[in-house]
């Protein structure tokens, strides 16, 4: 604690750490005298001896991988259309006796009609200009710029500004006359949209490390002397916004007390989609750390519940469950006292909650402080205007709540998942059954040659992988199963001792896939074709999103892969959500 005090001084990050401490040194003191098969004592095993088993464990989810997720039931691929080639392109349908009859198609790829004339009209990221070009694909399109005047490009502004509120829809409210394309459309469109959100509510100098695009201003330019100006500007380059719809951030004024952790965070005017948007950063500095590490579960009840005297309580991460209620009232943060204003200001806007990583888990859970899942909007109890609409959008989402919990707020919560993402499988029970696993690959008491069941499986699959097994006789398949049985039994004997309580994802969980792994690339075969002309089935190539109901079949345990760590940062979602 005194070396804590010297770097952090008596502040809520000294005491979230020495509480981690201290529940490291109680997880590692965990007694299991009354399992023979496991020793008792988890510090005699060494720092070799762990690594062997957490070794044994990853080379045991590789071999048995196929196997475990063909078992994979409540989940559903997403059909999406092939629009790899087109980004950012609007549609126009010019027609002389109807000038102003407009058709935007953002991110489809359409099909040419008969009669009128058509164009394309491409929104360049790099210039004010505007591309024009036939619609055919994308490497013959006949390219040329030129300026336009500035009423052409107003009117082409206010054609993309009033289509995109058509076909925008963040609180992904479902109605009647929509086909199942349209919705699909106002899901992929606003997972990209946000997911752009989410990447740029980093400062600026991770934007250059973390590549996310970074816009072009002069060095001596006076925006650097305004406090949190850069940031800003930064913010809206990389959203499409203009630089007043910023109306706070936490980067344009020193914290009220400096003592408290406090998040970093952008609050939008969006007119566009009539709503206020908060954008909340991920991990950055040792504080967010520190949060994500006071990782003990802390009960939650929704007060209708309360109200009615129902004793439903369920678990959420209590670090972040913290800071989301700083948020949730005034005087701590300043952030609750603009989004009342601005949704006092502006009648019938809503709430959007938008962040990655830590930002993502304070986002789902200020969603349900402020919001009621059944109606989606904001309840009495949270002192905001009350039935405006909200919606959290959480890219790369740690594991916030309980499985229950998470399928109650699904109508309130969207979260996505990218690969083998560590965060998004990782809360204290989790880490509870990786020093469970340790415990059982690492003991030797079960083996009378003293040897560890680490050992037995390392060998067993370094002989796996150095053989040919001819599959066409009956005696190759017959040796190829025996290696592949015992590997399966093995995971199964571990998943006994892996049973701790965990927290998963919240919300509506979407998980994107490499489209070479199965079994998710062949779901829904035989499903009908999608509704309308203008959408087309993907192929099964580059990524696949997945629907998963059962958030408790494929967030259940860290998956270790080369990848796990770099399939969370912020650049990765927001590049393969383009690619969908």
């Amino acid at each position: 604690m005194t070396l804590i005090d010297t770097f952090f001084g008596t502040t809520d990050a000294a005491k979230a750490l020495a509480e981690f401490v201290q529940l490291v040194k109680r997880e590692f003191n965990v007694s299991y005298e009354k399992d023979d098969n496991l020793e008792d004592n988890l510090g005699a095993f060494g720092a070799f001896r762990v690594i062997k088993s957490l070794t044994a464990w990853a080379c045991l989810q590789y071999v048995t991988t196929n196997r475990m997720e063909s078992g994979f039931t409540g989940w559903k691929r997403v059909k999406l259309v092939d629009i790899s080639d087109m980004y950012d392109w609007v549609y126009v349908t010019k027609n002389e006796a109807e000038e102003n009859i407009y058709d935007e198609l953002e991110y489809l790829l359409l099909e040419e009609e008969e009669g009128d004339e058509e164009m394309v009209i491409i929104k360049s990221n790099k210039s004010n200009n505007i591309v024009i070009g036939e619609l055919t694909p994308k490497e013959e399109i006949p390219e040329f710029r030129f300026n336009i005047s500035d009423e052409r490009s107003k009117r082409l502004s206010d054609i993309y500004l009033d289509a995109t509120k058509r076909l925008s829809n963040p609180y992904l409210e479902e109605f009647d006359y929509q086909t199942k394309d349209e919705k699909l459309f106002s899901l992929l469109h606003n997972l990209k949209r946000y997911s752009k959100f989410s990447s740029s509510a980093y400062d600026f100098k991770t934007a250059i490390i973390g590549k996310i695009p970074f816009p072009q201003f002069p060095v001596k330019s006076p925006i650097w002397k305004e406090r949190g100006r850069l940031h800003r500007f930064a913010f809206a380059s990389n959203t499409d916004l203009p630089f007043d719809s910023i109306v706070d951030s936490s980067h344009t004024k020193a914290p009220k007390n400096p003592s408290n952790y406090q998040p970093s965070y952008f609050i939008i005017r969006d007119h566009t989609t009539e709503s206020i948007i908060l954008a909340l950063r991920g991990t950055m500095s040792i504080h967010d750390l520190i949060v994500d590490l006071t990782c003990e579960y802390e009960d939650f009840q929704f007060p209708e519940d309360i109200q009615r005297g129902v004793e439903i309580k369920h678990k959420v991460h209590k670090g972040i469950f913290q800071v989301a209620q700083g948020l949730a009232k005034p005087g701590k943060s300043g952030v609750y006292e603009v989004i009342k204003r601005e949704l006092e200001a502006n009648e019938g806007y809503g709430l959007v909650l938008v962040g990655h990583s830590l930002g993502a888990g304070v986002a789902s859970l200020l969603a349900i402080l402020l919001a009621s899942p059944k109606t989606r909007q904001t309840t009495v109890w949270s002192g905001l205007p009350r039935g405006r609409r909200v919606h959290a959008y959480s890219f790369a989402t740690p594991c916030v709540m309980s499985a229950e919990l998470s399928k109650i707020v699904r109508p309130l919560v969207t979260s996505v998942a990218y690969g083998n993402d560590v965060v998004c499988r990782l809360s204290l029970g989790h880490v509870q059954d990786l020093r469970d696993m340790v415990r059982f690959l690492g003991s030797n008491k079960k083996n009378q040659e003293g040897q560890e069941t680490a050992s037995k499986v390392l060998k067993k699959i370094l002989d796996y992988q150095s053989r040919t097994f001819n599959e066409k006789t009956e005696e190759g398949r017959k040796e190829k199963e025996e290696f592949e049985n015992y590997f399966w039994k093995t995971r199964q004997d571990v998943y006994k001792y892996m049973q701790n309580e965990k927290l998963y994802p919240p919300g509506k969980v979407y998980w994107i896939v490499g489209s070479d792994r199965k079994p998710y690339c062949d779901a829904d075969d035989d499903d009908e074709e999608p509704d309308g002309e203008l959408f087309e089935k993907k192929s099964c190539k580059q990524y696949n999103m997945v629907e998963i109901d059962d958030v408790q079949q494929v967030f259940n345990e860290i998956w270790f892969s080369p990848h796990m760590m770099i399939d969370h940062f912020p650049y990765m979602y927001e590049n393969v959500l383009k690619k969908l």
